[in-house]
């Protein structure tokens, strides 16, 4: 089907947006990076689709859809954050911005505070949640893909919540701390899909700020919202930046609870490195 697109059935990337039918033929298709752009194709795809016969808007009879996708893993009834991350400064270019989701089960999740939550209780944060945070979403993806960090990359990295008040059931805290990852480019995540071919330099480090509120009662939180602003240093070979782009330079991070909503079942980017037992890797 992409080979149908944009790129054609050259080798390298088939990133973009594809309108097709559900039997596999192409109606649009770009690599849209601004919004009008991105309408304009689902628009052509519309118009296309209106012209196609309904037989053509079918699966085939007895094809085997498959058995199961990334966002098969979606941890219900855990964690889930949308991110969003930005450059900062007076040059920057604010309309580059890139989104992820952070996931955690609800055990994962649990970490964010201690077993009997009281004011003015002082919690460190699990170390599962800073590695994931600090590994594979406080990273320079700004402009494009980019590599994770390793977890002995991030290990100087600390997270705390300062529990501000309990009424009832209703436990609302506050978050506190910084990310340090630096990595003199050694790849340390083992043989996948992001294992680089030469070294990249970088690190990310920030300070994080923010507040959430947990429901003990029914085990899930009502309300999260972190920031985290720091500075980045290196490239790697993904994400979009120049050779004279490796900074020191600001950079800057929103963390939300997302919606319990399709979109938010969009998987994580690096959801087949997190090394979680509960997710299950579909190929």
């Amino acid at each position: 089907m992409a080979n149908q697109g944009h790129y054609g059935g050259g080798g390298g990337t088939r990133q973009g947006l594809y309108v097709m039918t559900a039997n596999g033929t192409l109606l649009a298709s770009s690599n849209a990076l601004s919004a009008d752009k991105a309408l304009e194709t689902i628009q052509q795809g519309l118009e296309a689709w209106k012209q196609t016969e309904p037989a053509a808007r079918t699966l085939p009879k007895d094809f085997d859809l498959p058995r199961r996708r990334w966002e098969a893993s979606y941890p219900q009834g855990g964690l889930v954050l949308r991110t969003a991350n930005t450059d900062l400064g007076p040059d920057a270019d604010r309309n580059r911005i890139n989104r992820d989701h952070a996931w955690f089960t609800a055990e994962e999740a649990r970490g964010w505070l201690g077993a009997d939550p009281q004011p003015g209780d002082t919690h460190t944060v699990s170390r599962v949640i800073v590695d994931r945070l600090a590994c594979f979403h406080l990273v320079d993806n700004v402009r494009g893909q980019t590599l994770p960090f390793a977890p002995a990359e991030v290990a100087a990295s600390k997270l705390t919540t300062t529990v501000v008040s309990r009424e009832g059931d209703a436990v609302t805290f506050e978050i506190e701390g910084r990310t340090e990852a630096e990595t003199d480019g050694t790849w340390k995540l083992g043989k996948n899909d992001w294992t680089p071919t030469t070294k990249y330099p970088r690190g990310l480090t920030t300070t994080v700020l923010g507040s959430g509120t947990f429901d003990l009662a029914a085990k899930r939180f009502t309300a999260m919202e972190m920031v985290a602003v720091g500075e980045r240093t290196g490239r790697t070979n993904l994400n979009g930046r120049p050779e004279g782009d490796v900074g020191p330079a600001a950079i800057g991070f929103v963390l939300q609870l997302a919606p319990d909503k399709p979109s938010a079942r969009v998987p994580p980017a690096f959801i087949d490195v997190y090394g979680a037992e509960w997710v299950v890797d579909p190929r």
